[in-house]
């Protein structure tokens, strides 16, 4: 399966805004999304309460 993947850089409160984001992305690349998609927290609260630090990857599987 190929994945995309980018990097979100803040707080939690914005995680549904970085998603569209990425999204629109993904399209006006020409790719399609495909079912399911994730996040991992690379750096969240438990590194610091400074929000500007903390750090979630975005996966989205794409449609072959």
């Amino acid at each position: 399966m190929k994945v995309a993947r980018t990097t979100y850089h803040g707080g939690y409160e914005c995680l549904g805004e970085a998603w569209g984001e990425f999204g629109e992305w993904l399209e006006a690349n020409g790719h399609t999304a495909a079912e399911d998609l994730w996040e991992c927290y690379v750096a969240g609260p438990e590194s610091g309460p400074d929000a500007t630090k903390w750090r979630t990857q975005l996966n989205q599987p794409l449609a072959q």
